[in-house]
């Protein structure tokens, strides 16, 4: 029956495939609330909402509070985890929740956007989306504060990663009254984020480093450094390419004119050409 409908928190990870449009419009949304400068409203975050779960939960209960009863329970044993409050309660609690949310204007960004994350989950306000909204608001908050590194941690994947563990800090903190289970979560998840980013990036540089370019362009300018090196030095200064890629290197920078082998191959030492445009 429809008033005994139930919203499951602990949904399956298919529940949420095939949302991916409907999240990148509410992210674009998000981008550009964040640079309105005007406070955010209750009236944003049901907008979130709405774009969301479009064409996917009845009409009737998109962009706004919901209107029915809800209970969280366990997806995979029906079991009831926990009851939400019921619909008439829904605008005081967002209400308080706004005004929190003023009245914090001033503390830490992250801890602030957590908070509230977890608050605004735990009111749950709509009959549906009401994680994936309240995890984009913690992305606005953060971005409102002028967090720009959020731009470039996908927080929301590592949640979703690490989904039972996000669920098991959720109901920690319901059960202590305690917000610190669900900060903890989510400042781990952001901080593996963070480092999981910082990995390809440094990936990133470190191919861009082992290109035949790059590789020369380092080697003439060690040879501007030590006036004459012995493969042994381009050994040391690559090591993690291999010994033949690196002589190929040395016989094209010679073929080029941009350095010299001087030597037979045993005793070879390899010096700067006269010209090496192109290598700085």
């Amino acid at each position: 029956m429809l008033n005994k409908t139930i919203v499951m928190l602990l949904n399956t990870v298919s529940a949420e495939l095939g949302q991916d449009q409907n999240y990148a419009d509410a992210l674009d949304y998000a981008e550009k609330l964040a640079i309105d400068k005007r406070p955010f409203k209750v009236s944003d975050f049901c907008d979130l909402q709405r774009l969301i779960t479009d064409e996917l939960i009845q009409k009737d209960q998109l962009g706004k509070l919901r209107t029915i009863p809800v209970s969280i329970v366990n997806a995979a044993t029906g079991d009831t985890i926990d009851t939400c409050p019921e619909p008439h309660n829904l605008k005081p609690a967002m209400d308080d929740l706004w005004k929190w949310l003023d009245d914090t204007k001033d503390a830490n960004p992250f801890l602030r956007a957590f908070a509230f994350h977890f608050m605004a989950v735990a009111v749950h306000p709509f009959a549906d989306g009401n994680g994936r909204t309240c995890r984009l608001m913690q992305h606005l908050l953060l971005l409102k504060s002028g967090e720009e590194i959020v731009r470039y941690v996908p927080s929301e994947t590592a949640i979703m990663h690490n989904r039972d563990d996000y669920y098991k800090a959720i109901r920690q903190t319901k059960k202590l009254g305690n917000l610190t289970p669900i900060l903890e979560f989510l400042a781990k998840c952001f901080a593996e984020s963070a480092e999981q980013i910082t990995r390809e990036a440094k990936d990133i540089v470190r191919k861009t480093d082992q290109s035949p370019e790059a590789r020369r362009n380092r080697i003439v300018k060690l040879l501007k450094k030590k006036k004459e090196i012995k493969i042994s030095d381009v050994i040391e200064l690559l090591s993690e390419i291999p010994r033949r890629t690196l002589e190929r290197d040395l016989e094209n920078l010679c073929k080029e004119k941009k350095i010299m082998a001087v030597g037979e191959k045993r005793a070879r030492v390899y010096v700067l050409a006269v010209k090496t445009k192109g290598y700085s």
